[in-house]
């Protein structure tokens, strides 16, 4: 994971990995809230699911120290019922 600043420091990245650019992703980070859900997935059907949100963004985290946390949303919170939508499409 690399985190770029600056549009200008982004070329001379791209330069330096040449053919394999393909095989990265390159993201836009948009401070705010993590999520993730955790799913069991049978015949496309998802058969259990639970909201998780993470303490502080896992690339802070990584970037600039601290302890990297995570916890259960409520189930019946509106975040969690958000969430279980965009899971399921």
């Amino acid at each position: 994971m690399k985190k770029i600043h600056a549009p200008d420091d982004l070329w001379p990245w791209l330069d330096r990995l040449g053919d394999d650019q393909s095989s990265y992703l390159l993201e836009q980070f948009i401070p705010g809230s993590v999520f993730h859900v955790d799913s069991v997935v049978s015949e496309r059907q998802i058969l259990f699911a639970e909201a998780h949100a993470y303490g502080a963004p896992p690339l802070d985290v990584s970037h600039g120290g601290g302890v990297f946390t995570t916890r259960t949303l409520p189930r019946e919170a509106g975040e969690t019922v958000q969430l279980h939508n965009l899971t399921e499409t």
